[in-house]
């Protein structure tokens, strides 16, 4: 072989093993950039994607028993808080409020009539009082002239017969005037049981009429709505479902192997599969159940059994979305669409359970503002102690005295 050809051959096997180092070189630089990219994003991230959106359910049930009249609401229909959703027939309910009324009446007239009693027989007793003491006044004026023969016997026994008896009837009349007194109760005929007792029966009948329209109790989405115009409902069945239109939540089933650094309080990035990734909803890790999926299904595995094979177990992870999240339009949410969860696993500082609130237990959305049921029947209260002031202005005045 010629001095050309070798040279040749050499420059050939150094590009080659040139070749082979800058492969080897690319392939270490490759896994070196691996491994820091596990170490630094990687190993820091827990994610999964059996996650889906979920949201309070709030039923919506009748109150007091009747017939629907109307249904001014259909599935998937928005309603804002405090529209309407069904009404109930009022004939039964405005016959007992008339009836009530008809109560309350005569509680009112009969209690004044007791409180005349009670004056009547106060009045008694003044009159035995003055019966008592002009009895005694002649017993006295008689006394002297005992034994002096200028009055027969008989007038003084008389006398003092008139004063036992006296003595006798004003006892009665008093005994009278406070029972009387105790019939006619305070001075204020509103605190009379019997009225008390006619008010309430008054108010119960204003709450029944109130409450034959319901109410939806917060903005949200009607869902399985199961009842008709026409048909018989009673207290406790439910009629429909709101779905609130905030307050949305993710229930994250992760695997206990990715639980390790998981803690209260982590950054959270939520896509659904129902907008893709170009729709990111930040949240943040809220708490970790108390139990696996499993144990709390409804046959639950008993690991003492003989066929016993250990498999990965999943915890619900709750994951509170942001406010922002859930604002736009654009993008509305639904309860149950499948999501993929990240979880930002870096700070681990956070507690791993819940802490307890400084100000007690943590209360549902519907629970942290006023039940608009409880407005309505503020207002049918109020209507029914407007009411009932005037009931009693009104009979207590046709009950006074005419003036001279």
């Amino acid at each position: 072989m010629s001095d050309t050809e070798n040279a040749t051959a050499s420059t050939s096997r150094r590009a080659q093993w040139r070749a082979i180092g800058a492969v080897v070189l690319l392939c270490a630089l490759a896994g070196a950039a691996a491994l820091a990219w596990w170490g630094l994003v990687l190993s820091k991230r827990v994610t999964t994607d059996n996650a889906q959106i979920a949201n309070s359910q709030i039923p919506v049930m009748a109150q007091v028993p009747g017939t629907v009249a109307t249904v001014h609401v259909a599935d998937t229909q928005r309603v804002n808080k405090g529209d309407v959703l069904l009404e109930l027939n009022t004939v039964d309910a405005q016959a007992a409020l008339d009836q009530s009324r008809a109560a309350l009446v005569r509680a009112i007239s009969e209690v004044v009539n007791l409180r005349a009693r009670a004056a009547q027989a106060q009045a008694a007793v003044a009159s035995h009082e003055v019966a008592l003491e002009n009895a005694e006044r002649d017993y006295r004026a008689r006394m002297p002239l005992k034994g002096s023969g200028a009055l027969a016997p008989e007038l003084l026994r008389h006398a003092s017969a008139q004063v036992t008896l006296a003595r006798a009837e004003l006892l009665a009349a008093k005994e009278q005037a406070k029972a009387a007194a105790v019939l006619a109760g305070a001075s204020d005929i509103a605190l009379h049981p019997l009225v008390r007792t006619a008010r309430a029966d008054h108010l119960k009948a204003w709450l029944a009429l109130g409450r034959t329209r319901i109410h939806a109790p917060l903005s949200g989405t009607v869902a399985q709505r199961v009842v008709d115009a026409g048909e018989q409902v009673a207290p406790g069945v439910q009629l429909m479902r709101i779905i609130p239109a905030s307050g949305f939540w993710v229930d994250a089933n992760l695997k206990e192997t990715q639980l390790r650094h998981v803690r209260v309080g982590q950054p959270v990035t939520v896509t659904l599969d129902l907008y893709g990734r170009s729709r990111e909803l930040p949240g943040r890790v809220a708490g970790i159940s108390a139990g696996t999926g499993a144990t709390f299904s409804l046959l639950p595995p008993q690991n003492a059994a003989g066929n016993w094979v250990k498999v990965v177990q999943r915890v619900p992870v709750r994951i509170e979305l942001d406010e922002s999240a859930q604002s736009d339009e654009r993008y509305p949410l639904f309860v149950g669409l499948s999501a993929h969860v990240r979880i930002d696993t870096r700070d681990r500082s956070g507690p791993k359970l819940r802490p307890v609130s400084a100000s007690g237990p943590e209360r549902t959305s519907l629970d942290q503002e006023t039940v608009l049921a409880d407005r309505h029947d503020q207002l049918s209260a109020s209507r029914a102690a407007a009411e009932f002031r005037q009931t009693l202005l009104e009979v207590v005045g046709s009950h006074a005295p005419d003036a001279p």
